[in-house]
Order: C-alpha cells, then sequence, then structure tokens
C-alpha cells in the first residue's frame, strides 16, 4: 500500500487506517507527507504488525478529536520520526506492544524530531462571544503504555490484570529524541478547557 501527499477531513473516528512500514523501509507500505485535519476521532491508526521495527513518519495532524497518531502493534520498535500533532486532544500516542520474553531486545516505543503545538490561536474552537458546543482538553503526547499484547484502537486501561503469576506483563521503554513542545504558555484554552 502507498499512501503520500494526502490530506483527509472532517471524517469519523480516524482519517487514516493503515499499514505501517518497516523501519528500513524493506516492505512495499509506503505512508509519508499525509494530512489529517478535522477529524471526530484519530488522525490515523497503524494496522497492528509484528516487525523487528515499525516506523511511521512525516505526517501531520491538527484538529482531531483523539490522538494525532496511534501506533501500538507488537513490534518490538515503534517509532515515529517527523509526526506534528497541532491541536489535537492526545497529541502523540506510540506504545510497546511487544512479548519481551521471546526476544533478546526490550520493546521500545521511540519518538523522533516531533512537534507537539497547543491550541491554535488564530483556528479556535470557539471564537469569542460564540456559543462553544466542542471544548475539549488537550494532552501534548501520551507516554507509552507498556504491554505484553498489542494495543486497541483506545487503551483504557491496562489489558492483563493482576501483574503476577505470568497473567500479564508491563514491558517496554519509551524514548523521546528532539521533542519540541509549542505555544503551552497557558494551562486554559481559550473556550475554558485544559492543556
Amino acid at each position: 500500500m502507498v499512501a503520500t501527499g494526502n490530506v483527509v477531513s472532517g471524517s469519523w473516528h480516524h482519517g487514516f487506517h493503515f499499514t505501517p512500514d518497516r523501519c528500513d523501509g524493506s516492505t512495499s507500505n509506503k505512508f509519508e507527507n499525509n494530512v489529517a485535519h478535522s477529524v471526530s476521532g484519530y488522525g490515523a491508526i497503524a494496522k497492528n504488525v509484528p516487525n523487528d521495527c515499525t516506523e511511521v513518519k512525516n505526517f501531520w495532524s491538527y484538529k482531531v478529536t483523539e490522538a494525532a497518531l496511534m501506533l501500538g502493534g507488537p513490534s518490538l520498535i515503534n517509532r515515529a520520526t517527523n509526526v506534528h500533532s497541532i491541536d489535537t486532544r492526545y497529541g502523540i500516542a506510540v506504545h510497546t506492544a511487544a512479548d519481551h520474553e521471546s526476544s533478546l531486545i526490550e520493546p521500545r516505543a521511540e519518538l523522533h524530531n516531533c512537534k507537539v503545538y497547543s491550541e491554535l490561536m488564530d483556528n479556535m474552537d470557539c471564537a469569542p462571544g460564540q456559543v462553544c458546543d466542542h471544548c475539549i482538553d488537550r494532552t501534548g503526547m501520551v507516554l507509552n503504555q507498556a504491554t505484553s499484547q498489542k494495543h486497541d484502537d483506545f487503551q483504557i486501561k491496562w489489558p492483563k490484570l493482576p501483574l503476577f503469576k505470568g497473567s500479564g506483563n508491563l514491558s517496554g521503554a519509551g524514548y523521546y529524541y528532539d521533542m519540541e513542545f509549542i505555544g503551552f504558555t497557558s494551562k486554559t484554552t481559550t473556550c475554558g478547557s485544559r492543556q
């Protein structure tokens, strides 16, 4: 599957649902330079694939009501490179989901050179004096929720509890390189939500 240079907007649940590429680009999948905006849900959801390393790169998402990007498949490394989250509810959500018992490598979630923006002042959800019916809290990013199995689209809680006697484990680490958070100067947005 090749999806490059596309823009999707106004959709429900997600803008893109795609098969991500291996980090070395050795598969025929290519998802780059795409934009999702004004989505009632996720900007993009990566299919759960079991690679040594899975990567999503060069993606922009703004004004979405869930995460800009959801990547949580059972690869040993799940990586986002040059992903931009602009005025979204949960920012960037990249998680580990591999069982470390079957590998010598500890599963890891990585973000490289990503940018996270707060509320866009020139594109506010609710203009002054307007009745506001869509004022959501914003989080810059969701730190790694390390589990031993793939993540669902929306991970409400740890999928395997209690955490003893082999019933499940929390395995993995999060690495965040050259992250930039822009515009988070106020704790609240113009409509009164938290950020």
